[in-house]
């Protein structure tokens, strides 16, 4: 892009002409960032990279790369920003080059760039191999970072929280949505390197976590309220009967005399001293 951009003609244009591309791949933007670029800006003296946009009206620009920009450019009040204006973008092609520009960008967490590759091979029609040739990626690389779109949602906002690191969701994926949950429990409550959470993916798989950490499957609430009025028909007072993840089952009585009457040879024990 940036190549490009040295080649076409710069034309400087009112900043209130221009406006965001409404399908803009990135939504959020992060105001500390931004103002650090503003302030960039305000050193420099002025945008030095231009943005590219295309006319959609008479005396309209839509952004097509360079939102971040044109934003600091307002915090600043500069009045008018360096421009390329290509007249041979069609709204698709528009698309396509916001979101490898976005795809391209330092500051995109892995969840964000899978997201922009996922959305640029959907839209388009593009092969893993054609997306990593438009993004300046290898093939593998694209296919590693699509696969953290099968991860569950937890795990997808630990990483692109920065709670994890990439060795880690990738380590997670081996193991299926419900596994994953528990084991990125774990690796956050014992900050776990990634070759220790790769190690207890292992565990798991060979069944030696599984018993120890997987919640059994619930009592379904009929049963536990069936099982309570039996229990409280041959006990003759009532009982609260309650499923655990662990799999265990919980009997609540009201008072010490209900347990008396359920255990009646029960002796009291000593009160401490």
């Amino acid at each position: 892009m940036e190549d490009e951009v040295a080649e076409l003609e710069i034309t400087y244009l009112p900043r209130y002409q221009l406006s965001p591309n409404p399908r803009q791949p990135r939504q959020a933007f992060d105001e500390i960032a931004l103002e650090d670029l503003a302030e960039s800006i305000r050193a420099a003296g002025g945008i030095i990279q231009p943005l590219v946009v295309r006319k959609v009206a008479s005396q309209r620009y839509e952004i097509v790369a360079g939102e971040r920009r044109w934003r600091a450019a307002g915090i600043v009040d500069l009045d008018t920003l360096p421009c390329i204006v290509r007249e041979d973008l069609t709204e698709k092609k528009a698309l396509m080059v916001s979101l490898i520009e976005n795809i391209q960008r330092n500051d995109l967490n892995p969840i964000e760039e899978a997201l922009g590759l996922r959305r640029l091979i959907d839209e388009f029609g593009l092969s893993h191999q054609d997306a990593a040739n438009a993004v300046g990626r290898s093939r593998s690389a694209v296919s590693n970072l699509l696969r953290l779109l099968d991860l569950s949602e937890c795990v997808q906002e630990a990483l692109a929280g920065g709670e994890i690191e990439m060795g880690h969701a990738r380590a997670l994926a081996g193991v299926d949505l419900e596994a994953q949950e528990i084991l990125l429990g774990e690796t956050k409550a014992h900050g776990w390197s990634v070759r220790e959470t790769e190690a207890a993916v292992r565990k798991w798989k060979e069944g030696e976590g599984r018993k120890k950490a997987r919640p059994k499957q619930p009592y379904p609430e009929a049963v536990l309220r069936k099982a309570e009025q039996r229990l409280s028909s041959a006990l003759g007072y009532e009982v609260k009967v309650k499923a655990y993840p662990s799999g265990k089952i919980g009997i609540t009585l009201d008072t010490l005399n209900d347990l008396d009457l359920l255990l009646p040879g029960r002796e009291e024990e000593p009160e401490g001293d």
